[in-house]
């Protein structure tokens, strides 16, 4: 049985559709953290294109691909990926994953896929994410130190950001903005 609720004096015109964008922007950027949360994601990795590939349904194949290649060689790979336009105008995807990659493996992957020798340049980069946060000394006085250590709820933060930041250029409204 499908239920419908109808308000009384609304139309399809009343919408407001900079409102329901920036709804929509932040529900992806929300459910972005959640997953980077449930993922424990500690390591950015980061692919990159030497050419200027400015298509992004393209780079989303080439990512698709990329993700198919991976899960074959280490199943049960996971990741949360969100795209940003460089300056240029070339699409590059940010990816936060749990743990040590293989980095030499996923050079060779991607490098086969965009058709580049990746291996030599930097295309494929992944580091431990480290948390930029002031902690309080654990005795409880007012020094404060620099704390160093991953955390997850930074890495959603990070890659979350990059649904914001271009969410209207071309991505369609009700499109995929994450993987």
């Amino acid at each position: 049985v499908d239920v419908a609720v109808v308000a009384a004096g609304y139309t399809p015109q009343d919408r407001d559709p900079l409102r329901e964008r920036e709804r929509t922007r932040a529900r992806a950027q929300h459910r972005v953290r959640e997953r980077c949360i449930a993922l424990k994601a500690d390591h950015l990795l980061t692919l990159t294109y030497w050419r200027n590939e400015e298509d992004l349904k393209e780079s989303v194949k080439h990512l698709r691909s990329f993700v198919r290649q991976v899960r074959k060689a280490v199943p049960g790979w996971k990741f949360v990926a969100a795209a940003e336009r460089q300056k240029r105008g070339a699409v590059h995807w940010h990816i936060a994953v749990h743990g040590w990659q293989q980095l030499l493996l996923l050079k060779t992957i991607w490098g086969g896929i965009i058709g580049e020798d990746c291996l030599h340049n930097r295309q494929v980069d992944c580091k431990r994410y480290e948390s930029n946060r002031w902690a309080r000394s654990s005795s409880g006085c007012s020094s404060r130190t620099y704390q160093q250590s991953p955390s997850v709820g930074d890495v959603g933060h990070y890659v979350a950001k990059y649904i914001g930041k271009g969410f209207e250029e071309d991505r369609p409204f009700y499109g995929h903005h994450y993987l």
